[in-house]
């Protein structure tokens, strides 16, 4: 006899997988379309996605600034598909003014095609997805304009990332601000996106000396200049300024370099543009309508090739000593210019984390020191740095454990 306790659990355990299964149902079912942006599904990468039956489709996209998309899109009744991203803050209120970053159109297949998009920076984007006549120079910002075909016919499509960065290369994104003013300071040495804007800024701090080597990937093939202005220049006075130097891409459709040299220490503004192939104008031109606005999605990758940098290192001759005997301990530095050039001079200080137990004077880039007492450091576990600010470019080791012992 099934007792009533065994019984409750039994429908339970029925109803637990009848609900299982409608969820798994619901996880395999294509992602609907939105009508308006405030109501737009997010796609899932690799999986079918479908829209029509409205005046345009809104679905909400979350990509990694230099990600490219491509749409495989079914499109049974044979018409032209624009697909559109814009960026994530765009709203239902300003979608009528909003310029799409990039736009691509499936090119009226009874079958299949695929449209490509490109990111330009980390962000959840909104995409627009809308019919128009074939070969019609439509947005799908007027679909009521006689172009666009309303409603909608069914459609459908797999988005699949083909390229871009590794997810922890993306991660580290400084994005470029709009304004001189939102400026974020830019990392050397880092890979970086930009595009959908008018002009990109960053900040960076350089050294007198420097040269900064730009690594540019280009897909749209237009020109980008990426030029340096002083560091006071601002938004009302941007108009006017003058670069204290500049690079460009020249057009190159897959990638090119350039170098920015540093005629003085400091912290730069850093602008970067796009116009025509062959037009070397500056990018404060760009508000008077003489460069593409928004500019295409592009990245690139800096890395310091010259310069009068440094770099430290520190040696210990006994990585421990007892307590009262510390003199019997010689510290070792090094400084060695990154990038060549004469040997460095000045002085190196070394510190235990709290105060400089002995200070070298350095001959041919190279000395030793020893603690100023035989009791200069107390009993406890250390990370000792040398610290060296010759010509007033500072420049540190990495730690060197240190026990000082009773």
């Amino acid at each position: 006899m099934t007792s009533f306790k065994l019984t409750a659990f039994l429908t339970v355990l029925i109803a637990a997988s009848v609900i299982g299964g409608e969820a798994g149902s619901a996880l395999a079912a294509p992602v609907s379309a939105g009508h308006t942006i405030i109501t737009a599904g997010s796609v899932k990468i690799g999986l079918t996605t479908g829209g029509g039956g409205g005046a345009v489709d809104f679905y909400r996209l979350k990509l990694d600034g230099g990600d490219q998309v491509q749409f495989a899109v079914t499109d049974p009744a044979g018409e032209n598909y624009e697909f559109q991203l814009y960026a994530p803050e765009t709203t239902d209120a300003t979608f009528a003014s909003a310029k799409s970053i990039m736009t691509g159109t499936s090119g009226n297949s009874h079958s299949s095609s695929s449209v490509r998009l490109r990111a330009p920076y980390n962000g959840t984007f909104v995409l627009a997805v809308c019919e128009n006549r074939p070969s019609a120079d439509y947005t799908c910002q007027t679909p009521d304009d006689g172009l666009g075909q309303v409603p909608m016919d069914a459609y459908s499509f797999v988005p699949r990332i083909t390229s871009g960065p590794a997810a922890a290369v993306a991660a580290r994104e400084t994005r470029a601000a709009a304004t001189v003013a939102k400026a974020a300071p830019l990392g050397v040495g880092r890979f970086e996106s930009g595009g959908g804007g008018h002009v990109d800024f960053w900040r960076v701090a350089l050294n007198r000396g420097d040269t900064v080597k730009f690594a540019v990937a280009t897909p749209s093939g237009g020109n980008y200049l990426f030029q340096l202005f002083p560091a006071g220049t601002t938004d009302k006075d941007f108009g006017v300024a003058r670069a204290v130097y500049r690079g460009a891409t020249g057009g190159n459709v897959a990638s090119a370099g350039f170098s920015l040299k540093t005629p003085s220490t400091g912290t730069y503004l850093l602008a970067a543009c796009e116009n025509m192939p062959g037009n070397y104008y500056s990018c404060v031109d760009v508000r008077k309508g003489r460069g593409n606005d928004p500019m295409d999605p592009y990245t690139f990758k800096t890395a310091l090739t010259g310069g009068r940098e440094s770099v430290t290192a520190v040696t210990l001759s006994a990585a421990s000593v007892r307590y009262g005997h510390e003199r019997t301990v010689r510290f070792s530095v090094s400084v060695k210019p990154e990038f060549g050039g004469q040997a460095a001079t000045g002085k190196v200080g070394l510190s235990d984390g709290k105060k400089t137990v002995c200070v070298v004077t350095l001959a041919h880039g190279q000395g030793s020191c020893r603690p100023s007492s035989a009791t200069a450091v107390a009993p406890g576990q250390y990370a000792v740095r040398a610290f060296y600010a010759g010509d007033s470019l500072a420049s540190k080791s990495g730690a060197v454990a240190f026990t000082v012992s009773r």
